[in-house]
């Protein structure tokens, strides 16, 4: 991989399908040949995506055409686009196809372009008497304390949102189908019984699509029962997470939970007091364990199942709006969680 860094501003986007468009992008890194990096500034982009092709016009037209890229949620005109769902949530694949097609933006103005030679050029060779900090997340991935989500379920899962269409995924016993437009997942399973496909080395997968009539069918026939995905997604994440630290994440940053999860969830009722401490305060992830008492692993393998379904947001500034709860307030988090049991 390339250790270049190429910027990207979303333009259209809600703070939610922002969130997920990061999280695919994140999840897409070890497949691209480039650094990719979203940003908020204008001035600061290299390229520009659009969830609709008539928000070009609110962009300054000095922006080269080529610079601008577009979201389709029509298949086929997927090919020059990347393909997205109905929540805007883009394909990984299509993704990928799309950003290794583009190429470092020449400068706007050519005339200008020979004053900057002789710069690049040192820059290129400070470049390689010192690799930049980026160029540590491409070497062999360390798996004892970072969180990769792109393997195993998760793996699977997470496509699977971003797919057109309806997907069955099977391993041994499990059989789980997945609908990705109306965003649950239908399983005979209870939650509980998937941890073994959570581990390091989990059972050989297979996801392949099915028509929405045979899917209907299948779960019609069988009395199956239902779930929101980003439940299934949630749960599979924060077992997968073992205590680790998603990829692309650092202690350093600031956090915030958006809304809380759906502590009815297997073992989410155990984590009422800290969503109720990351939903008030805005603090870096790394200090809150001592905020809340609580051992770092525990709050990551929380963070890592809440930021793969955009319940985190990252920002710059800490907020410190309330303390741990007092007694009053611990006694109604109790009642919470029994009401949960």
């Amino acid at each position: 991989m390339s250790v270049s860094e190429l910027t990207i501003k979303l333009v259209g986007f809600n703070e939610a399908q922002r969130s997920n468009f990061e999280s695919i992008l994140n999840l897409a890194e070890s497949k691209l040949q480039q650094q990719w990096k979203i940003v908020s500034s204008e001035g600061q982009a290299d390229f520009f995506i659009f969830t609709e092709e008539p928000l070009q016009a609110t962009i300054d037209s000095s922006i080269p055409l080529e610079r601008r890229l577009l979201c389709t949620q029509d298949p086929n005109n997927a090919e020059q686009r990347i393909f997205v769902n109905t929540r805007m949530i883009p394909s990984l694949h299509s993704l990928v196809a799309v950003l290794n097609r583009q190429k470092q933006p020449q400068p706007a103005d050519p005339a200008s372009a020979p004053t900057k030679e002789e710069p690049h050029a040192d820059a290129q060779a400070a470049t390689a008497t010192a690799p930049p900090i980026t160029d540590t997340i491409a070497e062999v991935p360390d798996t004892s304390t970072v969180f990769y989500p792109e393997q195993g379920l998760l793996k699977a899962l997470l496509e699977a949102r971003s797919a057109a269409q309806p997907l069955a995924i099977t391993a041994n016993a499990l059989k789980l189908w997945i609908d990705p437009v109306a965003n649950v997942y239908y399983s005979s399973e209870a939650l509980e019984n998937l941890a073994p496909y959570c581990l390091a080395n989990p059972p050989s997968l297979s996801a392949y699509p099915v028509t929405p009539a045979d899917l209907q069918r299948t779960v019609s026939n069988a009395d199956m029962p239902t779930g929101p995905l980003k439940d299934l997604i949630w749960y599979v994440a924060y077992k997968s997470s073992q205590g680790r630290l998603l990829q692309g994440s650092s202690p350093e940053d600031i956090v915030n939970l958006l809304q809380w999860p759906n502590f009815k969830l297997p073992e989410c009722g155990n984590y009422v007091r800290l969503a109720a401490f990351m939903h008030s305060n805005a603090l870096a992830l790394g200090e809150i364990a001592a905020s809340v008492k609580m051992p770092a692993t525990d709050i990551y393998n929380f963070y890592n199942a809440c930021f793969l379904i955009g319940l985190i947001e990252k920002g710059l500034t800490i907020q410190l709006h309330k303390k741990i709860p007092n007694t009053e307030r611990e006694s109604l988090l109790n009642k919470i969680r029994n009401r949960l049991k």
